[in-house]
C-alpha cells in the first residue's frame, strides 16, 4: 500500500469551525473504501485516511492501493467530499473550486505534498499521527531530508507499541512526518529513544529541522514528538467486515 499527503492552508482561529465540520455529526462517512473508475470498474482501495490540523497547515494522509489519480478522481465525484469541500471553502487562506471534477483534480496535483522517502510495512493498517515541522528554512530542511535514514522501530511485541511505517514530504518550505504506529504515542518514542543508533540519527535531524531548537534527550524525546503531534480531526480505517466498511481507526 502507498501514502500520499495533501496539504490545506487554513485561516487563523478557524480550528474550532474546521473542526466541527469532520465531526461525527457534522460529516457523514462514505461508506466503501473501493475506488471505481467512470465505468463502475473496480480500479483501487482506499484502507485508512486521516485529517490533521495544526495553526495554519492541514494534512490530509491517504492509504491507498491502485493509481493515485483513480483515487483523486474517485474522492472528486464523491458527494460526500464535495459537501465538507464546500463548507471548508470559507476558511481556507485562498479559494479554490473543488466542485467540479476538473477544479477539484487540479486541487489534488497542486496540494499534493512531495514524497521525500521513507519506510513502509506492506499492508499493514494501524493509527496514523503527523508531525510538523513549521517552515525550516531551506538549507537546514534539506539536509535532513538528504541525509534521513528511516527509524524502523521493528515490529516489536506483539501486543506492544511498533513503528510500522515512516514517511517524510515536504511542499515548499513545511515538512511533515507521518508515522504509522502500534500502541500510544508516547511508547512508540519511547520504543525509538532506546535504539541508540536511531536516536543518535534522530537528535541530529530533529536539531537539523529546527534550526537548533530541538535537541532531545531520552527522557525529553516523547514530549517532543507529543508537542509536534498536528491535532487528529479525523481518521478511519477497513475492518474486517461482511460490509467492508471503513470505520473509525482501532488499533
Amino acid at each position: 500500500m502507498s501514502f500520499a499527503a495533501i496539504s490545506y492552508n487554513i485561516r487563523p482561529d478557524t480550528e474550532a469551525e474546521i473542526a466541527e465540520i469532520f465531526s461525527a455529526t457534522g460529516f457523514k462517512r462514505t461508506g466503501s473504501p473501493v475506488v471505481y473508475d467512470a465505468d463502475g470498474n473496480e480500479v483501487g482501495l482506499i484502507p485508512a485516511t486521516g485529517l490533521f490540523i495544526g495553526d495554519d497547515s492541514m494534512v490530509r494522509i491517504i492509504q491507498y492501493q491502485g493509481e493515485l489519480d483513480d483515487v483523486a478522481r474517485h474522492m472528486s465525484r464523491q458527494k460526500t467530499v464535495k459537501f465538507a469541500e464546500q463548507r471548508l471553502g470559507p476558511f481556507l487562506a485562498e479559494p479554490r473550486d473543488t466542485q467540479t471534477e476538473q477544479g477539484f483534480l487540479r486541487y489534488f496535483e497542486n496540494s499534493l505534498m512531495a514524497d521525500c522517502g521513507g519506510s513502509t510495512t506492506p499492508d499493514r493498517l494501524a493509527h496514523i499521527t503527523v508531525m510538523r515541522f513549521r517552515h525550516p528554512g531551506p538549507a537546514h530542511a534539506d539536509f535532513a531530508l538528504e541525509s534521513q535514514v528511516p527509524i524502523w522501530a521493528g515490529p516489536g511485541h506483539p501486543n506492544g507499541p511498533a513503528l510500522l511505517t515512516e514517511r517524510w514530504y515536504r511542499n515548499g518550505e513545511s515538512v511533515v512526518r507521518l508515522w504509522q504506529h502500534t500502541g500510544e504515542l508516547r511508547d512508540v518514542a519511547r520504543v525509538v529513544a532506546r535504539d541508540a543508533t536511531a536516536f543518535a540519527h534522530e537528535t541530529r535531524l530533529l536539531a537539523a529541522l529546527s534550526g537548533g531548537t530541538l535537541r532531545p534527550t531520552e527522557e525529553s524525546y516523547p514530549d517532543i514528538v507529543g508537542q509536534l503531534a498536528m491535532r487528529c480531526l479525523s481518521q478511519l480505517a477497513m475492518h474486517d467486515s461482511p460490509a467492508g466498511e471503513i470505520l473509525p481507526a482501532r488499533v
